[in-house]
């Protein structure tokens, strides 16, 4: 008895691969916010308040003080209406988002701040149940 050798042809791999890829791609295209979906609001810690940046300028500014744990920084941005201060659980609707997708624009659809625009990232996102 001889043996018979399965010769896969290396083009077929690549295109296997590629093709996995792309699959890949879609399927987290087609998860990330879209406009007009909405959502809820979630820090992470139950019943902790967000700090929502106006602008993507602002954003930035709050990165910066969140890193140097400036406390008379945040302070500052928040009285002059650079940062919302927004309840944890606030629903939301998405507008638009950052070229890089790491920022999402919202706009606040409940409370007393409804209606005002600002950019959290997406792991502020939580799927809004019905």
């Amino acid at each position: 008895m001889s043996e018979e050798k399965i010769r896969i042809d290396p083009r077929w791999v690549g295109l296997g691969v590629v093709a996995a890829v792309i699959l890949v791609l879609a399927l987290w295209w087609a998860s990330l916010p879209k406009a007009g979906q909405e959502f809820v609001l979630r820090s992470g810690s139950h019943g902790e308040t967000i700090y929502v940046p106006t602008t993507l300028e602002a954003a930035k500014e709050l990165d910066l003080i969140n890193q140097n744990g400036d406390k008379v920084g945040l302070a500052r941005v928040v009285l002059v209406g650079q940062v919302l201060v927004v309840a944890d659980g606030t629903r939301v609707r998405v507008a638009d988002h950052s070229w890089s997708r790491s920022l999402y624009e919202i706009q606040l659809a409940a409370g007393n701040l409804a209606g005002q625009r600002g950019w959290v990232p997406p792991k502020y996102l939580t799927k809004a149940r019905p």
